[in-house]
């Protein structure tokens, strides 16, 4: 398949297992069967079954649809379970997922998320300009109980994540002084269908940036929910 391409200088290796060229091609792919993954620093072996999987060169945008089945690692000692819970929070944190979940309970703030529309983007001469969204009006929940992300398709924006390392969340505000995670949500169609648990349905919503830049290293359960987070004690505050 690769040889009738006709590939710009096309090199294959000596055993015939591999080629190279110059120029990228856009690429899609799917699998027979399950695709073994093991995510040593999250306690799992990730059991993919790969629908479609499509990566863009030219935009840098990836989205892949898969069923999936997660098995957790046996015989790990109380101290690899401490360590992977750790990982797992950080995982979670200000992932698509989370997010998702944020919007769907209505609770983004307090989630330590941002919405923004950018009506401008930035260049040399000129300033980014952006303002502050209502992604919830855009969020329809269907006869069957999921959602619908709908009337995006037009507009760009971009997700400002404030959360706390170490206890997950925080309140937006823009004078917020520690790292801001910034991503993009672009929506391919006309609606994107999600479930309550907060996973998406299907490829129409891509994320780009922070969130988009997790790859399939940094992949959870859908049934994965965190420990509840610990409050910060604020100076003179009894807990």
């Amino acid at each position: 398949m690769l040889s009738n391409r006709q590939l710009r200088d096309e090199q294959w290796s000596e055993d015939g297992t591999s080629v190279s060229y110059t120029e990228p091609v856009n690429l899609k792919a799917t699998t027979n069967e399950a695709v073994r993954v093991q995510l040593a620093d999250l306690g799992y072996e990730l059991h993919l079954d790969l629908r479609t999987f499509r990566l863009d060169y030219q935009s840098k945008q990836m989205s892949y649809l898969a069923t999936n089945y997660f098995k957790p690692v046996g015989g790990a000692s109380a101290k690899e379970q401490r360590r992977f819970e750790r990982n797992r929070k950080t995982v979670y944190y200000g992932s698509s997922l989370h997010f998702m979940r944020s919007l769907i309970a209505d609770s983004l703030a307090e989630n330590g998320f941002q919405v923004v529309e950018v009506l401008q983007e930035p260049s040399p001469t000129r300033d980014q300009q952006v303002r502050t969204v209502n992604l919830r009006r855009h969020l329809r929940k269907n006869k069957d109980g999921n959602y619908l992300l709908m009337g995006l398709s037009e507009n760009k924006y971009a997700i400002l994540y404030h959360g706390d390392a170490e206890f997950g969340f925080g309140e937006p505000d823009l004078r917020y002084s520690g790292d801001i995670l910034q991503s993009r949500m672009f929506l391919v169609g006309l609606s994107a269908l999600t479930y309550p648990n907060g996973t998406c349905g299907d490829t129409n919503l891509i994320f780009s940036g922070d969130i988009g830049d997790r790859k399939l290293a940094w992949t959870l359960p859908d049934d994965y929910y965190p420990p509840r987070p610990r409050h910060k004690k604020k100076r003179g505050q009894k807990i």
